[in-house]
């Protein structure tokens, strides 16, 4: 499973997480998984896993809108696991990116041919599809940002997206910008503090051209640290999650002194433009992924934190769409949300939904047969997302 890369928070322990689920938009009494396909269900939908076999581990991808494709495996090293979504093209080949300590981009193609290429960089790192090309930063101190397109030939920008203003790398969110284009956008977990005040730092790489740029936004101000205070108005600590690239709406978490002398958290939208917070949430957000996708971010119900399985807006933290409407509750435990920006897919250890560009259910397919239960969604199993030009 995938790790939080926050620091230590001491105040973790003092947080109250029994906060109650946000709220989501009222749910159906059953889920709606008798309909399978909706009239307009075309695109191609594939799963990739990583399963033990009796010769040793094999990648396996799977169509499951076509029972004629059939895809070529993988033997791959002990410990392999994928390192993002899977993309898939109008031809219906595959590229997945996977790895154990090195790591390859593979392009599976229905015929049974197979192309592989290393990518230039150990785990670990953050890839992303933006469009047609994988956007790959490394979590670390390299001064460099790659871009590999789907014929596997690789870009290097030599400038690391996770820079700060003087030049120093620090961890942050990298997701989907809220972008017409092709634009991945990292977003520092810290805010920058000066003299006249807090800002949130972010910057974005467009895939198509590699450029990159980057802006500060005035938040409010906070301590710097998470321990309790006698001040009830006073913010501790700050976390900034992601940015709303076209309304530049910021997404914060930080402590409060509750009356009851209990250290709680807010989540937060607030408008550096207006100088107004646009929504406000009581619930623990301390060590949460929240993955930014477009218009949308993602949360997932992950063991380090008291988190949810939830699309919301990332311009005013409303509801996307009904999560819980389109999983059996016997499902929910095994529930993980994916999208690419534009549309979404729900996985299940029994099913695929895929939730369309205008938030509407799409279709409902059932996981392979041959699938072992269990899967680690993240790690074990990646849905595939149509990549456009």
């Amino acid at each position: 499973m995938k790790k939080a890369v926050l620091l230590v928070f001491l105040s973790l322990m003092l947080c109250s997480c029994a906060a109650t689920a946000p709220k989501e938009v009222p749910t159906s009494t059953s889920p709606i998984l008798s309909q399978t396909l909706a009239p307009s269900a075309t695109r191609p939908v594939a799963v990739v896993t990583i399963q033990k076999t009796k010769s040793g581990e094999e990648l396996m991808a799977y169509s499951l809108n076509d029972e004629r494709i059939t895809y070529p495996r993988i033997p791959v090293v002990r410990n392999t696991e994928l390192r993002g979504s899977a993309a898939i093209d109008s031809t219906n080949a595959l590229y997945i990116v996977y790895g154990a300590r090195e790591n390859y981009l593979s392009k599976l193609e229905p015929n049974g041919a197979v192309s592989t290429v290393e990518l230039p960089i150990w785990w670990p790192f953050h890839a992303i599809w933006a469009g047609d090309k994988l956007l790959v930063v490394p979590d670390s101190t390299s001064s460099e940002t790659y871009i590999v397109d789907t014929n596997l030939k690789t870009t290097t920008i030599p400038e690391a997206l996770n820079a700060l203003p003087d030049g120093t790398q620090t961890h942050g969110t990298f997701g989907l910008a809220n972008s017409d284009e092709n634009v991945g956008i990292w977003v520092a977990l810290e805010p920058i503090r000066q003299e006249d005040g807090d800002y949130a730092f972010y910057r974005t790489v467009n895939g198509n051209t590699g450029e990159m740029k980057e802006e500060m936004l005035k938040i409010p101000s906070s301590s710097p640290d998470w321990g309790p205070s006698n001040d009830p108005d006073m913010r501790s600590g700050t976390i900034v999650y992601g940015v709303d690239a076209k309304t530049k709406n910021v997404m914060l978490c930080y402590g409060y002194s509750a009356p009851e002398a209990v250290q709680k958290t807010i989540l937060e939208f607030y408008s550096p433009v207006s100088g107004e917070t646009i929504a406000q949430e009581e619930r623990c957000c301390l060590n949460n992924i929240f993955d930014l996708r477009g218009e949308t971010y993602i949360e997932n119900q992950v063991p380090e934190a008291c988190s949810y399985s939830i699309v919301r807006n990332l311009a005013d933290n409303q509801p996307a769409f009904d999560v819980e409407l389109y999983v059996a509750e016997d499902e929910r435990g095994s529930l993980w949300l994916r999208s690419n920006g534009r549309y979404w897919m729900l996985l299940t250890d029994k099913h695929a939904v895929v939730i369309d560009e205008a938030k509407q259910f799409e279709a409902s397919y059932p996981m392979p047969a041959e699938f072992p239960q269990g899967l680690i969604p993240g790690d074990t199993i990646e849905a595939a997302f149509v990549i456009t030009y």
